[in-house]
């Protein structure tokens, strides 16, 4: 389950096991007096063309969709990665880009003030992905190798930092986390990890 405020997204690799979660979750609703709402409410099955046009839920019938908007990101029945990541990658660089016109506006030279709103306007974006997102991606076996697209997510920010600091490339990386006293945003990922298998 990946749960943010009020919008809630039910991951299972098969019917029967969907089925089940969706029982233990809309008991949960009736216990605490919530409600699903229905029209709302759409199912989608990742790479599998001989699903009809709906799909029943333990006697809750729901139409099934190949797209679907959830926090802002456009997710597809091909089950791939690039939609996420790229909405991610998209929307920090939209913040990074926004913060450097800030700064070149006000003339901002303090690096600690640059890196706390570097935290506020792109950070966010890296970090929230990474909590949200990393259960659903070491479901789907895509964070095997440090060329996988939260890597790629992880050079951005590092580019961002290096840039706000002055630091140069050849600047070792352990060397630009320590000096910004940030950890690096792989650790979101392993913290993440840590709270799904915990």
């Amino acid at each position: 389950m990946l749960l943010f405020a009020d919008d809630v997204l039910l991951l299972a690799l098969s019917r029967a096991t969907l089925s089940a979660i969706y029982i233990a979750f809309r008991s949960f609703c009736t216990a605490h007096r919530l409600t699903i709402s229905k029209p709302k409410t759409k199912a989608m099955v990742a790479r599998d063309a001989s699903v009809g046009n709906s799909i029943d839920l333990a006697g809750d019938v729901y139409e099934v969709v190949s797209t679907f908007r959830y926090l802002g990101v456009m997710l597809d029945s091909t089950g791939g990665t690039a939609p996420i990541l790229g909405h991610i990658a998209t929307s920090a660089a939209r913040g990074f880009g926004g913060l450097c016109d800030f700064l070149g506006v006000h003339g901002w030279s303090t690096v600690w003030t640059r890196l706390v709103l570097y935290d506020v306007y792109v950070r966010t974006h890296l970090t929230f992905a990474c909590a949200t997102w990393a259960p659903y991606y070491l479901e789907m076996g895509h964070l095997e190798s440090r060329d996988s697209q939260f890597g790629k997510l992880a050079n951005q920010y590092r580019r961002g930092l290096r840039i706000l600091t002055g630091m140069r490339p050849e600047v070792r990386v352990e060397v630009l986390h320590v000096a910004v006293l940030r950890w690096p945003l792989e650790v979101a990922v392993a913290k993440a990890t840590w709270r799904y298998y915990k």
